[in-house]
């Protein structure tokens, strides 16, 4: 919700040293696009998209490229169980041929100058924001937290009001901003949720 990154390493160390067989299923969904190398996600840049205690990885295909739908990455028996268990997966309908087309040229095109200088745009702005919001006064002034390292940063904004308030602001000054409140959150950690993008 608010931009973090989980500590991969320290989660596998602690789940390592714990004794016990943890399996981790990561959602990659903000990732996938915008980390790794080839934009193959977060996990893979940290290197643990081969450990053992790693169970799944599962992707949105409605961010980064473009499209319906999304996808588990797991090893063949996941694949298995999931073919055989899943009944939303047993009872929907495949993804058209024009939607695998545009995945797979998504994917292809992840790899490329452009879409690496996009990136590069991303994380640069992100922290242009971030930099923006710690001077900001009206920030200051309402007691708004930034929270989150990523392109998504999220402004803590108590109260429900309050949240919409800001949200309103922003949005009359072009941004498009989503106020995220109760039954969304719990009473007390409303936001104003900012996603950056190349573009």
């Amino acid at each position: 919700m608010d931009g973090d990154l989980v500590p991969l390493k320290r989660l596998f160390k602690r789940i390592e040293f714990g004794g016990r067989r943890v399996s981790l299923v990561i959602d990659e969904a903000h990732t996938v696009g915008l980390y790794g190398g080839n934009g193959s996600g977060y996990v893979c840049e940290r290197g643990f998209e081969n450990h053992p205690n790693l169970l799944a990885r599962v992707v949105s295909l409605g961010k980064a490229f473009g499209c319906p739908g999304g996808f588990v990455l797991g090893s063949r028996l996941l694949r298995d169980y999931l073919l055989n268990y899943a009944r939303p997966l047993i009872f929907s309908s495949a993804l058209p041929k024009t939607s695998l087309v545009t995945i797979l040229g998504a994917y292809e095109a992840m790899d490329g100058i452009e879409i690496r200088e996009k990136r590069a745009r991303i994380f640069s702005l992100s922290e242009y924001l971030r930099l923006e919001l710690d001077a900001s006064p009206v920030v200051r002034s309402l007691v708004i937290t930034p929270m989150g390292t990523t392109n998504i940063c999220s402004l803590a904004v108590v109260g429900a009001e309050s949240c919409v308030w800001v949200a309103d602001q922003l949005a009359s000054k072009g941004f498009r901003v989503m106020a995220v409140r109760p039954p969304t959150v719990s009473p007390g950690t409303e936001r104003v949720r900012i996603t950056v993008h190349s573009y």
